[in-house]
């Protein structure tokens, strides 16, 4: 496994502005996002991709030497993850001859994971039997765990680069985080509950 793990930080949230570079315990979701990449520097390469002059500012503080500056056309609310993917991938294999087997995207929205949820990840799709990506899910539901109780929550997203040019999601290994850790935040109200929990288990 050769894996490349992209960090986006796209600025301009609609849902809660200037979310990945506002102070979040101190600190920002974007550095929160990137000290953990570098703490696990040894399993992957590392990139960010943004159109934010303050989230790039913050990742090379932190120590992130691939820096995309990602185009506008890739910028709007309805760009896809797969666009940003792709991008970062054409761009390390132009500008440091760099080709992955592997994408970790990183978002920066899950400030509750840990680096045990990567380090897991990547294992389960290194000894998966042909599993190309593995993602992780939560349970919604109290008392027993069933199937149909399970869904996405954001925190890890591991592919094969083979699924960008291929079927998504075909044959995916599963990775459950634990509720009270499976954060994504998309509005204010849940950064703010968000840093609220993160003060009180003293981050």
């Amino acid at each position: 496994m050769k894996v490349i793990c992209i960090i986006p930080a796209r600025a301009n949230s609609r849902r809660c502005p200037g979310k990945n570079t506002k102070n979040f315990c101190d600190k920002s979701l974007t550095i929160l996002a990137c000290e953990q990449a570098v703490r696990l520097k040894d399993y992957f390469d590392i990139c960010l991709t943004s159109n934010d002059g303050e989230a790039i500012r913050q990742a090379k503080e932190c120590g992130i030497e691939n820096i995309r500056v990602r185009p506008e056309e890739l910028c709007g609310p309805d760009a896809s993850s797969e666009s940003a993917i792709e991008d970062v991938l054409d761009y390390m294999k132009e500008t440091k001859g760099a080709e992955y087997t592997h994408v970790l995207l990183l978002e920066v929205t899950s400030p509750f994971r840990q680096d045990s949820d990567i380090t897991k990840s990547l294992e389960l799709c290194k000894n998966g039997m042909g599993v190309k990506s593995v993602v992780s899910i939560k349970n919604f539901l109290d008392g027993e765990v069933i199937t149909d109780g399970f869904q996405l929550e954001g925190s890890i997203h591991l592919y094969n680069t083979s699924w960008l040019y291929d079927t998504p999601y075909n044959r995916v290994n599963l990775l459950e985080i634990p509720r009270e850790r499976a954060w994504h935040i998309d509005y204010q109200w849940q950064f703010d509950c968000a840093e609220m929990l993160f003060k009180e288990q003293g981050k």
